[in-house]
């Protein structure tokens, strides 16, 4: 059962959409009222009405749905596999393998007419063929991949297929991936380009911190111990399509404590104090709550904007036009090449839950491999005269 929060045009109450599938699999939906003002700070209450409403239908419609695994068309197990693997991901996650089910795999295999009990490596094989021809990258068919494959895995636990084909079909291969990234100079240049600019707190606690966008958007002031001179990274903010989303960072190894250096804690007492002086500004029009990155009104700073903005000020400035997550990448190769930072405390401080992950970021600068070349060289000149 899935149910979302939705504010008609012109209407005074919250309605509550829903959708859910019948004893067919087919996809059904309705929208009704909470009852619930749109006005005032009613939106914990119409939340906690739409989990009552969610719950009276999921008992109504779902918990006596059967499936008939005989008949079951492939295209329908996969929408009633993600619906039942729901409660085990984060919803920002459903929201991303809901899109790629909706827009492409259901679809696809709705038109092949295959039912679940005949689906064969051939079939999953076709299906990534046509997704190449289509001019997707190997990268977005190894995303399809994993939907299709865990789905299968879950239908071949339950006894409804002999096996899993999807651990029989060979992907294409993947480019490998260089990202590309700034020099100090380069990065020392895009903060003075941000000076008083909406976005300066993001790029700040990038290049300090090589934070991930989600994480920056996220960061609350109650995660910052200005005695203790620590911040806390514990949660994320991302958006799916019109939807934020806030939750725990993925993993346990993303739930880090980092170190408050004094050009960051300088720069963060004095915009607490801006922000306050905002808050007195704008009275009750003012968007109360505790993030860092926010607009003068106390609006949430969105994750896009950050990347967007960020893009503009390159292209303004003529610096190199690259990913905003290139931050993270250029500072973990920094102190890599510095010589006075571990491998070990650089995945620390990033968040990676393995060395290989963090090796995967650092990027040797042009002035390293000048100067491996030329301890190659003396090593074998060296080599040369014991001959």
């Amino acid at each position: 059962m899935d149910a979302k929060l939705n504010i008609r045009k012109n209407a005074k109450c919250y309605y509550v959409r829903l959708s859910w599938y019948d004893a067919d699999g087919k996809r059904k939906q309705t929208e009704i009222s909470t009852g619930v003002p749109v006005d005032g700070d009613n939106k914990r209450k119409a939340k906690k009405k739409l989990e009552e409403l969610k719950e009276e239908y999921r008992q109504k419609y779902e918990v006596n749905r059967l499936v008939d695994t005989q008949n079951i068309l492939f295209a329908d197990y996969m929408d009633i596999w993600l619906e039942n693997h729901k409660k085990n991901i984060r919803q920002s996650t459903y929201e991303r393998y809901r899109e790629i089910l909706d827009a492409h795999i259901i679809p696809y295999f709705k038109k092949t007419g295959v039912a679940l009990i005949d689906i064969q490596p051939i079939h999953i094989d076709n299906y990534y063929t046509y997704l190449i021809k289509s001019g997707r990258s190997a990268n977005t068919v190894k995303h399809h991949h994993a939907n299709i494959r865990k789905a299968l895995k879950q239908a071949f636990h339950q006894n409804m297929i002999p096996y899993n084909p999807a651990e029989r079909v060979e992907l294409p291969k993947l480019k490998p991936y260089e990202a590309k990234v700034f020099t100090l100079k380069e990065m020392a240049a895009i903060l003075n380009c941000v000076k008083d600019t909406a976005i300066e707190p993001a790029i700040i606690l990038a290049v300090y911190y090589a934070l991930r966008r989600g994480e920056i958007c996220g960061l609350c002031w109650s995660d910052i111990d200005f005695e203790k001179k620590t911040i806390h990274i514990c949660r994320t903010r991302t958006r799916q399509k019109t939807e934020i989303f806030e939750n725990n960072t993925k993993s346990n190894s993303g739930n880090r404590i980092l170190a408050l250096v004094p050009e960051v804690e300088e720069f963060l007492i004095k915009l607490r104090k801006k922000q306050e002086k905002y808050k007195k500004l704008f009275g009750r029009e003012y968007k109360n709550n505790d993030f860092v990155c926010k607009w003068e009104n106390g609006e949430p700073l969105k994750c896009d904007y950050v990347s967007h903005h960020f893009k503009l000020v390159l292209k303004k400035n003529n610096l190199p036009e690259i990913k905003f997550h290139s931050l993270r990448h250029s500072l973990a190769t920094a102190l890599v090449n510095s010589n006075q930072v571990s491998l070990a405390t650089v995945q620390a401080m990033l968040g990676h839950s393995t060395l290989d992950m963090t090796r995967k970021y650092i990027h040797p600068d042009m002035q390293e491999k000048i100067k491996a070349s030329t301890t190659v060289s003396n090593l074998m000149r060296n080599a040369a005269k014991n001959i």
